[in-house]
């Protein structure tokens, strides 16, 4: 077995990372962990899986360490998923995240040339390889796992619950991206009804009140009109959507909760809470807080 060794985390205590080469996705993740503060050591403890890492590991640290603290959430510990460098989660998330090559759409919107589908390994490197290294390194309560995603890395979340592909306690999936493929969504979901008589697991979905079909035209033609550094991508984007239609973000959300709870699953606890006036770039911190609230809160 290979030998971790973690480096702690400059300005956030009790917090580390390792990296791990990953077989199944012949690639190397960058692993983050935060540890509760006050826990008895002895005691295993709750395990949140955090995609996009980079980005959302503080967030979602200080969110688990904050609600901890004052007693609305049981202490976590907090597994991010990331990768070596920045520059380079934008293109292998597109891979990691997603479960199919996609369409028109995806192909024409893509950052850098189109490299989609890799879920299926992302999925595998989950289950058979970080998900068994982290409970040997840490006390984790393996029957009590979360993941979180958002975007794309909500899309992995849905897609990971309605294929069991990567089958945990919770699923939290902000702002999930389920418009993915003309909305494939719908077949993962039918094939489950068809071959499921009952799924385990508390969900939480949400997306910004600002992320219907109109307000995000309103956004990206405001970042076409500025200068900020996704001012290309917004320019294909638009045409893109406005050539194959523009997707559905908090419009889908309820929909996909209720055929999910249309099916009777006796061990599904599903709740869709779609918060106002949250875009998609404001949504992740507000959706974890309401999320791991509503999985371990009153």
């Amino acid at each position: 077995m290979t030998t971790i060794s973690p480096v702690a985390i400059n300005g956030f205590e009790n917090a580390e990372y390792f990296d791990v080469a990953s077989e199944a996705v012949a690639d190397s993740f960058r692993i983050f962990v935060s540890k509760p503060a006050f826990a008895d050591p002895e005691i295993s403890l709750p395990a949140i899986i955090v995609l996009d890492a980079n980005m959302m590991f503080g967030t979602a640290r200080e969110t688990v360490g904050a609600l901890s603290m004052s007693g609305d959430v049981p202490a976590h510990f907090v597994i991010g998923i990331g990768y070596k460098e920045l520059s380079s989660a934008f293109t292998r998330r597109a891979s990691d995240f997603t479960p199919d090559s996609g369409g028109e759409i995806e192909a024409a919107t893509a950052m850098g040339p189109p490299n989609f589908g890799g879920a299926a390994n992302f999925a595998r490197f989950i289950r058979e390889e970080l998900l068994p290294l982290v409970a040997n390194l840490y006390p984790i309560d393996t029957d009590c796992i979360t993941l979180a995603g958002t975007s794309f890395g909500g899309l992995f979340t849905l897609w990971s619950l309605l294929t069991q592909e990567v089958v945990v306690s919770n699923y939290i999936a902000i702002s999930p991206s389920i418009w993915w493929d003309n909305e494939a969504v719908w077949d993962w979901e039918a094939e489950l009804a068809a071959t499921a008589t009952d799924v385990k697991a508390k969900v939480f979905i949400t997306a910004g009140g600002l992320e219907t079909q109109a307000e995000n035209k309103a956004s990206v033609d405001k970042m076409i009109a500025g200068d900020g550094p996704l001012k290309a991508h917004a320019v294909k984007m638009k045409a893109a959507y406005d050539l194959h239609g523009w997707p559905r973000m908090s419009e889908i959300t309820p929909e996909v909760t209720e055929k999910l709870r249309s099916r009777g699953y006796p061990g599904l606890n599903i709740r869709c809470n779609n918060l106002p006036d949250e875009t998609h770039m404001s949504i992740p911190s507000a959706g974890f807080s309401r999320g791991i609230r509503y999985l371990f809160g009153d």
